[in-house]
């Protein structure tokens, strides 16, 4: 179901919880500021631009080539392909894309990185890889 949603980037990695809901996107066309609160944990795929967020209650966050978020994140797994600006709190999974940039701080278990990623800030986790270590 995320393949279709987002066809620039490969979700296969972060997908071993899967939904029972469908996900929750921003589409490329809007730009939501504020608060984001999900009512039952559920995935976010952002294709747009979140501003000023604080977004919670989320299990599997997809950031698109084109999506940006601009605020503090939590959720379960990660797969960071746009911009992110803030700080990412990720229980298990973080995965940042070639195409990602990321400024901030970024808290998982496990933190795998494409190269030509653009990190700009800190890496919290004991399990930072590169993507070439990933088979």
């Amino acid at each position: 179901m995320l393949d279709r949603a987002l066809p620039d980037t490969d979700t296969s990695r972060i997908r071993a919880k899967k939904s029972r809901s469908p996900p929750v996107v921003i589409s490329a066309d809007l730009v939501m500021k504020g608060e984001l609160r999900l009512a039952e944990e559920a995935d976010l795929i952002v294709l747009g631009f979140v501003d000023g967020a604080s977004i919670r209650g989320v299990r599997n966050l997809s950031i698109g080539k084109h999506g940006r978020v601009r605020g503090d994140v939590q959720s379960v797994t990660a797969e960071i392909a746009g911009t992110l600006d803030g700080r990412l709190d990720v229980v298990d999974t973080a995965l940042v894309k070639r195409t990602a940039q990321l400024n901030g701080e970024v808290s998982a278990q496990w933190v795998t990185v494409e190269t030509g990623a653009d990190l700009a800030g800190s890496v919290l986790t004991g399990n930072i890889r590169s993507a070439d270590d990933v088979s």
